[in-house]
């Protein structure tokens, strides 16, 4: 069973962050730093957090090491917002460029041969107060958190127009 829930955890996990990069493609390196009008984030505040939260919830706790720069729990932890990055903005195209690597981080980890079902050495608890207790359930939250993102970057495409529309 481990091996079949492996196996579908990382297919699931791919198409995700497959859309993940059709979505991003969508931004321009300047649309990637404007947060429309009523939202809270930009797009590329958007990308960096996925990719924060992953590594977050399911290569830390097992001391595992990811390919993010140190500074992206701070940039793009959970509370955290584009709006306080002062001038320090991250750079899209960097951003951007980590979501293979990132990807074939956590497959490498989870293909390793971690028991999917092994508790978290300390539970996980994301911002609704979800309890994640194993590689499994963080790696399946973390795919579900970046399918919710998607839709959110998907929103954004349209609010600020997409490149080469007349409405943008």
């Amino acid at each position: 069973m481990n091996a079949l829930l492996r196996t579908v955890l990382i297919e699931h996990a791919r198409e995700v962050r497959d859309l993940t990069i059709v979505v991003a493609a969508r931004f321009t390196a300047e649309d990637a730093y404007r947060i429309p009008h009523r939202c809270g984030n930009c797009p590329i505040w958007n990308i960096g957090h996925l990719l924060a939260v992953q590594e977050s919830v399911l290569l830390r706790p097992f001391g595992e090491r990811g390919v993010l720069p140190a500074s992206y729990p701070e940039l793009f932890g959970e509370g955290t917002c584009s709006c306080e990055w002062n001038g320090n903005r991250p750079d899209w195209d960097e951003v951007v460029s980590l979501l293979d690597p990132a990807r074939a981080r956590v497959e490498e980890f989870i293909e390793g041969g971690i028991d999917l079902r092994a508790p978290l050495p300390e539970p996980a608890f994301t911002a609704l107060g979800i309890v994640l207790s194993n590689a499994a359930e963080a790696l399946s939250f973390s795919t579900l958190h970046e399918a919710i993102h998607i839709g959110v970057l998907s929103t954004y495409a349209r609010l600020l127009g997409e490149p080469g529309d007349p409405k943008a």
